[in-house]
């Protein structure tokens, strides 16, 4: 009787989550080895960039849970814009989303006058 009822609660649970909007999206993850570089969120799929001083650019894949929002409603994470140094972007359209994602670093006038000069 008590194994019938804890099947039964875990069922309601699952069903209510399933149906509750709570969505289940599957990312590209570059950190997520033991789990075949796939993370699983309730919330979005991010791709990030970020250039260190020596001029190397590291990409990073990864999953942004919703209970890592601010605001709740919609990440401000993901809405900040490029710099020079780092950009990301987020999806949830698809599973492995953010594989097709591409960040763009935003322009640096002083780059630009450093290859002139150089060249």
């Amino acid at each position: 009787m008590c194994r019938t009822a804890f099947f039964l609660i875990i069922g309601i649970i699952w069903l209510c989550q399933k149906f509750n909007g709570v969505k289940s999206l599957k990312c590209k993850c570059d950190i997520c080895r033991d789990s075949n570089y796939t993370c699983e969120t309730d919330g979005y799929c991010f791709t990030s960039i970020h250039q260190h001083k020596v001029g190397s650019i590291e990409h990073s894949y990864s999953c942004l849970n919703r209970r890592n929002y601010f605001p709740p409603e919609q990440p401000r994470w993901c809405s900040q814009p490029s710099t020079t140094k780092s950009a990301r972007l987020c999806c949830d359209e698809h599973d492995m989303c953010n594989a097709d994602l591409r960040p763009q670093l935003a322009f640096s006038p002083d780059s630009v006058l450093s290859e002139g000069i150089a060249g």
